[in-house]
């Protein structure tokens, strides 16, 4: 996880920065929360890279990450992509959410297996759908049924990747356990 952190480091850098050039075009009445935005963006990124370098650290010096640190990655990992979402965007680009959080849960369930890419799932529907319902009621622009769709489609994909990528697992080990010519089990 060490090299994971600093490539989670550089990311987050380079998406602030983006973030960051992108709001000085942006009308500060155009977003939903009356917060700047700035300071929000930096805020994310500055706890996002904190927690990164807590992970690179531990991981250095015990060579093992308890599961509970693993499991607070992926939720960093969602909390990021949300955070720099709401600060940057209108309501009417919330879907932004899903796509950014489509990477995640596809490197989460490569590294660190299918429970954990389930979190990335489950946290990022239930999120989206609070973020959507606190937007509606706030009167930005959006529909319901425009909103379930998206979240009804970001969970089809998802569920196909975790799938798929269980399967694969499997196929792999049974690749690795047995011989190919013969299906004699392999002694290494």
């Amino acid at each position: 996880l060490v090299w994971q952190s600093r490539l989670r480091m550089l990311v987050a850098c380079v998406a602030a920065t983006t973030e960051l050039l992108l709001l000085a075009g942006l009308p500060e009445d155009s977003r939903l929360i009356a917060l700047p935005a700035a300071p929000l963006v930096h805020l994310a990124t500055t706890l996002y890279v904190a927690g990164a370098t807590f992970v690179a650290s531990h991981a250095s010096r015990h060579r093992a990450i308890p599961g509970w640190m693993v499991s607070g990655i992926v939720v960093g990992d969602v909390a990021y992509i949300f955070a720099l979402t709401i600060a940057a965007s209108s309501p009417a680009y919330y879907g932004r959410v899903l796509i950014l959080a489509f990477f995640a849960l596809h490197l989460t369930t490569f590294y660190f297996a299918r429970g954990r890419g389930v979190a990335v799932l489950a946290l990022t529907t239930v999120g989206y759908a609070a973020l959507a319902a606190f937007a509606i009621l706030q009167g930005a622009p959006l529909r319901w049924e425009e909103e379930l769709w998206s979240v009804g489609a970001f969970l089809l994909a998802g569920t196909v990747v975790l799938v798929e990528h269980g399967s694969l697992r499997t196929r792999l080990t049974n690749m690795l356990l047995t011989d190919p010519l013969t299906g004699c089990v392999n002694r290494r």
